[in-house]
């Protein structure tokens, strides 16, 4: 009885082991295609004038295997752009399911441009009808 244990102990630690290693090599494989907001800079940075900053919001994967979707900020304005795991491809564009029949970019892009309304400094605004009114309209105009 005491040998049947010992032997199945050591069974049952081998196949840990084997677990250990299949679970690292996999985690490292999935490190080695992850793409940081830092790489992403480094690989966008060329294509934004100068003087221009370059930010990255984030990095997420894209339904497509491979490809991540990284949002950018320069002079206020945000985008979607696409690149590579192995940052060799930029995709500017956008992505379709067609299945879904949808547009997986726009989605992305409204929630990223998506503006609190209540955050916009109104001290200097022209103000139509009561300041205490329930309900407001915003409306934006260029004088030129």
């Amino acid at each position: 009885m005491l040998k049947y244990l010992k032997i199945t102990m050591e069974v049952s630690m081998k196949v840990l082991k084997g677990l250990v290693v299949f679970a690292m090599v996999f985690s490292l494989a999935a490190q080695a295609e992850a793409l940081t907001k830092k790489e992403a800079h480094e690989a966008l940075k060329q294509f934004v004038p100068p003087k221009a900053k370059l930010k990255i919001l984030y990095v997420k994967k894209s339904p497509i295997k491979g490809i991540w979707e990284v949002a950018v900020e320069t002079e206020g304005n945000k985008n979607i752009v696409y690149l590579d795991s192995k940052k060799r491809y930029l995709i500017l564009g956008q992505i379709l399911d067609i299945a879904k029949r949808q547009n997986l970019t726009r989605a992305h892009l409204e929630d990223l441009r998506r503006v609190d309304v209540s955050k916009i400094p109104l001290d200097d605004a022209v103000v139509y009808g009561p300041r205490d009114a329930k309900k407001w309209v915003v409306v934006f105009s260029d004088p030129d």
